[in-house]
């Protein structure tokens, strides 16, 4: 959650970067980034990243797939 709030993005999609860019996550000197899939931001009906939400224990498609369905009605709430 930590990560995809401070990146704007999923923890998939940062990890992409990292791999497009050839870097780690130690590159931004924040040990509390990951690069693990289960991250994703939470956005309100003006886009806004407004919360995150990281889901961790099963495999890490799993873990994104879960963590999309839970945001996904989070914001239909929101």
């Amino acid at each position: 959650a930590y990560t995809a709030v401070l990146m704007g993005s999923t923890t998939a999609a940062f990890a992409q970067r990292l791999k497009n860019e050839e870097t780690t996550a130690a590159a931004f000197c924040d040990d509390k980034l990951t690069p693990l899939q289960g991250g994703i931001p939470v956005t309100d009906g003006a886009g806004a990243i407004v919360a995150g939400i990281g889901l961790s224990g099963l495999k890490p498609e799993e873990d994104e797939a879960l963590a999309l369905a839970t945001v996904k009605a989070v914001e239909e709430w929101l």
